[in-house]
């Protein structure tokens, strides 16, 4: 039958009970998960069916969704899911003989909802004094501007990098800072200093080491 336009492949989840993905085992019954579409793989089987493979995560884990499509499906399913959508999967969590990982194999997919941000609500903001940026090696993962531009969002008043014996993330930090912040300083001739523009922006950077 006809489905809604929310149906990327399968029917209408209707009334979907969430799991978490960090929750899901082995050998349960069929399970619903949201999450972000985050890879997507194709491979043509002897069979001549697609396997159609998609990693979806909720932040709590990650996990790899699995359907088998004829060709024709295939390029309709395909067309739907775009990476870094949310989307609901439903379906049947199990231990791939091919993988050898926890794998759902799908019965119905539909469009899913983005969670909402996670924000700071406290009263008092917090000064974090001990962040790692990506230039220490294994110990950081964002880059200093992704850092700065997530404390200003929060409301926080200063973050301080502190980097294990480095200091590449300074430049990445104050080339961000009087990009961004410039235009808060108004002259009515030549160009603002870069002192002037790092008092008028609403974060302060603390530029130091470990």
């Amino acid at each position: 039958e006809p489905q809604p336009e929310n149906v990327y492949y399968g029917v209408n989840i209707q009334n979907p009970v969430i799991t978490k993905i960090e929750e899901v085992v082995a050998g349960s019954d069929r399970v619903c998960i949201n999450g972000q579409l985050i890879n997507k793989e194709e491979r043509e089987l002897r069979s001549g069916k697609i396997l159609l493979t998609i990693d979806v995560t909720d932040k709590t884990s990650t996990v790899s969704c699995k359907m088998f499509l004829d060709k024709q499906k295939y390029e309709e399913v395909d067309g739907k899911l775009k990476k870094d959508t949310y989307i609901l999967v439903q379906g049947r969590p199990q231990i791939d003989a091919y993988s050898n990982e926890l794998t759902i194999m799908v019965n119905n997919i539909c469009k899913g909802e983005k969670p909402p941000e996670r924000m700071d609500n406290s009263e008092q903001k917090r000064v974090e004094l001990h962040l790692h940026t990506q230039m220490s090696a294994m110990d950081g993962v964002s880059s200093a501007s992704d850092i700065i531009n997530q404390a200003i969002k929060w409301g926080h008043k200063a973050v301080a990098i502190t980097d294990h014996g480095v200091v590449q993330s300074f430049p990445d930090a104050i080339h961000l800072m009087t990009g961004k912040f410039s235009k808060l300083v108004k002259k009515e001739k030549g160009y603002p200093t870069t002192q002037e523009i790092i008092d008028a922006a609403p974060i302060k950077i603390l530029y130091g080491v470990e």
